[in-house]
């Protein structure tokens, strides 16, 4: 195991008010495929995934379906497929709450990440 320095800091830990604007949550469309038990997902679409970088596992009977944002010029319409406004939520990065579309919430970008903090969390930080 190794050890964290003592100055460490998480990213999270390290943001400002002055960092966030404030938006609303978008509503996307999501591109899914069924992943069956016991089995991981293709290369290619592993490497999609990783691509896109948010992806959501949905237990359902023999597998799971994951949905990701579709933020991706194309896509192999073979192994996925396009469900309209599948994307209809975030979570608060600070407290995992829920972010409903179009409500008003923080955005940060720090380094390659993006925050996304509820209001009841950035409130917290000013």
């Amino acid at each position: 195991m190794t050890e964290e320095p003592e100055d460490f800091e998480e990213p999270i830990d390290s943001l400002t008010s002055s960092m966030f604007r404030q938006i609303r949550c978008p509503k996307m469309d999501a591109l899914t495929i069924f992943i069956p038990e016991g089995q991981e997902p293709p290369p290619e679409v592993e490497k999609m995934l990783d691509e896109v970088g948010l992806q959501r596992w949905f237990p359902e009977e023999k597998g799971n379906l994951v949905k990701c944002p579709n933020v991706l010029e194309s896509y192999d319409e073979k192994l996925f497929t396009l469900e309209k406004d599948g994307w209809d939520h975030e979570h608060c990065d600070k407290c995992g709450g829920t972010i409903e579309p179009e409500e008003l919430c923080w955005k940060a970008d720090k380094g390659n990440s993006v925050f996304l903090f509820c209001n009841r969390c950035y409130q917290k930080l000013k």
